[in-house]
């Protein structure tokens, strides 16, 4: 069995760390999310699995738009990589953040693996082989030895991180957002630059507070100005 995963192939695809997993013959695919405390499931997905969820109880979460819901949890059995797990799911609605991710890759995003799955099933991340160890500090070890001929994956690098009031503060002058072809771009004061495809979904009904400025590297090259949906402590 192999010790590792590759997210290589979603990230080149979607710019997100995906992995596939195998759920009652449904394939489906989450999002590594290491700033998200729970794991969480498309509550879509509850009638396709009520099979095989075992509902354990509700709880009070940070919704897709900011906002607390109750959600019910359950106990589902996941086949990752040809080895099972069980894990503690949140079910609630992923509103239409990742619809634009369907639309342009073809991927429908299911959920997402928060840090507690990674921390239990002590799961290691390496970022420069895009590959998540799932055994042991040796199989890492192992994979930084292995020779890598592929260097068409993005190195993504977040500078300059601030809220949407810091930025409007700093520039003095408010946000608009302009139009252009079905994309959106902003601008504020001096600063013009990208809305990143989970804002641009959920654009109509933001507040200033589900809104971060960064300024995003792409293989080392000049940083984009780029607004951010803010889930809890991630960034979409």
């Amino acid at each position: 069995m192999n010790n590792s995963i590759s997210f290589k192939e979603g990230l080149r695809q979607t710019w997100l760390p995906l992995i596939e997993a195998e759920i009652q013959d449904q394939h489906v695919f989450f999002i590594i999310d290491t700033g998200s405390t729970h794991c969480v499931m498309d509550e879509k997905m509850t009638d396709i699995l009520k099979d095989s969820i075992n509902y354990v109880g509700k709880t009070r979460l940070h919704g897709i738009e900011g906002n607390f819901v109750q959600t019910s949890e359950g106990l589902l059995n996941l086949n990752i990589n040809g080895k099972q797990y069980q894990q503690k799911f949140s079910f609630m609605s992923l509103g239409d953040a990742f619809s634009s991710i369907k639309k342009e890759s073809g991927i429908e995003i299911h959920g997402l693996l928060g840090n507690n799955f990674l921390v239990n099933n002590k799961w290691a991340i390496d970022y420069g082989k895009y590959v998540i160890v799932t055994e042991s500090e040796s199989s890492l070890n192992d994979i930084h030895k292995e020779e890598d001929n592929q260097s068409c994956y993005p190195q993504i690098q977040i500078l300059n991180r601030m809220t949407g009031r810091e930025l409007i503060q700093k520039e003095d002058s408010v946000i608009d957002f302009i139009e252009e072809n079905g994309k959106y771009f902003f601008e504020c004061g001096r600063v013009k630059g990208d809305v990143s495809h989970a804002l641009q979904e959920v654009i109509e009904t933001i507040t200033l507070d589900d809104v971060q400025y960064v300024e995003l590297s792409h293989n080392g090259n000049v940083a984009i100005p780029t607004l951010m949906l803010v889930k809890g402590n991630s960034l979409l």
